[in-house]
């Protein structure tokens, strides 16, 4: 089960991320991150790769070259827009690399994360020039199955967190577009297309509202993931979590008192 986060610079996601960790663990799901699976993968799959056998860090690269051989309209469209960036396409590269070593694996009893994805990595790769037309044909090759998160900010809120941040806005979007905006109004205007793309594709789209305090949006989602996962997904239950489900299903005291 994938679950791909897409939201301004500074909307708030990797804060969310954060604080769903234990709301997720005390809802019994199983979950983790992209990068932590396809590591898992990458050592399963390298005493069978000739090319990775001697040297490790060979994999990335191979994932992303094996994405390319399987893909090739998908990586071509994400890669030929970020020409011109050399850190958007190591990026870019980077996302596809892992995602080549899980794309065809059985990941039905663990929600993957993709935090940055196909869809935020998409817009950050086009919003520099405000090319729309070229950000709904890449979203028109992009039908892997998967759930997207929107983290949902105010323009101007985003761009405050942002600015507050180390790391400040994107780099790559600073400067104006060839279309009038700047970066982050662009990247703005091409979030929302890409999530409308995807209602369209028939996709599940929760919408989280980060204007909120970070532990309420992540109950939010927490709430929704819970909703639309298989049981698959669920882990057993037993110890506490047991006794405080039946409680709850018998009207049973939860603390046994002892005279």
């Amino acid at each position: 089960m994938l679950v791909e986060l897409i939201g301004l610079p500074g909307s708030g996601k990797s804060t969310i991320i954060r604080a769903a960790t234990p709301l997720l663990k005390a809802a019994g799901l199983r979950f983790d991150s992209m990068r932590m699976v396809s590591k898992k993968f990458m050592a399963e799959d390298r005493p069978n790769v000739r090319f990775l056998t001697k040297r490790a860090e060979r994999s990335s690269l191979y994932g992303c070259f094996s994405f390319a051989e399987d893909q090739q309209d998908l990586f071509r469209s994400l890669l030929d827009g970020a020409l011109g960036d050399v850190s958007q396409t190591l990026w870019n590269m980077e996302m596809l690399g892992q995602f080549q070593f899980l794309r065809n694996r059985d990941l039905s009893d663990t929600m993957v994360f993709l935090d940055e994805g196909f869809l935020h990595r998409g817009v950050s790769t086009f919003a520099a020039s405000g090319e729309l037309r070229k950000l709904i044909d890449y979203m028109d090759l992009v039908t892997h199955d998967f759930i997207t998160i929107h983290i949902t900010t105010p323009l101007d809120m985003a761009l405050a967190r942002a600015e507050m941040r180390r790391r400040g806005v994107p780099e790559n979007l600073q400067a104006s577009t060839g279309i009038g905006l700047s970066g982050m109004e662009a990247f703005d205007q091409m979030i929302k297309v890409a999530v409308a793309h995807r209602k369209l594709q028939g996709a599940a789209v929760i919408e989280v509202d980060a204007t909120q305090p970070a532990a309420i949006a992540a109950r939010q989602m927490v709430d929704a993931l819970a909703r639309l996962a298989p049981v698959s997904v669920q882990r057993p239950l037993k110890g506490p979590r047991l006794r405080r489900r039946k409680a709850r299903a018998t009207g049973a005291p939860l603390l046994r008192v002892v005279a």
